[in-house]
């Protein structure tokens, strides 16, 4: 019954990011965490992210803006390797706390972040990814790393949209690459049926988000979605307190 309702996560997740563009890790990762716990949940969500990211990258990859995905790229790796490091130490209950508190903060500054000054460059971009690196891995969310760049750079919105799906597909397929590296317990969701089960229902989603995105209201769809989110990200803190 969890990996049903795991399914479902994704393909509703997966509609949503088609439909009104929210990232599938912040929908999608903390249904997942209550449903398959927080470290098989999250494997998931990566797995979910990788393949949304890359489908819609090939419709919008003439925008991307290779010049900064590449000097943020790179560094997301020291980031996913310090969190494989900390889930393999971290107990579950703080894990799951960490998740949900993650997902809270992310859903708070998508709705509400003050003006920020003027910062890019090198460093910033380095940081950026080091920090992008750590959330996905860690919590299945990358884009507060990304959100709070692309505000301190004033990055034109659709070349950071666009820049985004590649970076998810990347960062996705870097987590999990470090996971298992690391040791990180896969469980079932390491067998072919299932890996396949994942990347089906996330095209499907995203299939059927393409279909409807031109018959409904894409910001009252985003509203939905972060309400979602919040709930989700509520129930992974307080399933996480509960087995302290």
């Amino acid at each position: 019954m969890l990996w049903v309702l795991g399914g479902f996560a994704v393909f509703i997740g997966s509609v949503l990011q088609r439909v009104a563009g929210t990232g599938v890790g912040l929908i999608v990762a903390p249904i997942l965490v209550v449903a398959l716990g927080p470290s098989q949940g999250v494997v998931v969500a990566n797995v979910a992210a990788c393949v949304a990211g890359f489908v819609l990258f090939l419709s919008v990859r003439k925008q991307v803006d290779w010049s900064r995905f590449g000097r943020f790229m790179p560094t997301t790796i020291l980031g996913s390797i310090a969190a494989s490091a900390l889930i393999l130490v971290l107990p579950p209950a703080w894990l799951q706390i960490g998740i949900g508190v993650v997902v809270l903060c992310a859903l708070a500054l998508s709705v509400a972040m003050p003006r920020l000054p003027h910062r890019d460059g090198r460093i910033v971009l380095a940081v950026t990814g080091v920090v992008a690196g750590f959330l996905n891995t860690a919590a299945g969310v990358a884009s507060p790393a990304f959100v709070i760049y692309a505000r301190l750079a004033r990055w034109e919105p659709k070349a950071f949209v666009a820049t985004m799906q590649p970076a998810f597909a990347a960062l996705g397929a870097i987590s999990v690459t470090v996971k298992a590296i690391s040791g990180v317990d896969f469980g079932p969701v390491a067998s072919i049926p299932v890996l396949a089960g994942i990347v089906g229902l996330a095209t499907l989603g995203l299939l059927l988000g393409a279909k409807i995105a031109a018959h409904v209201n894409g910001t009252t769809v985003r509203r939905l979605a972060l309400v979602l989110a919040a709930v989700g990200a509520l129930a992974v803190v307080i399933r996480g307190i509960s087995v302290l």
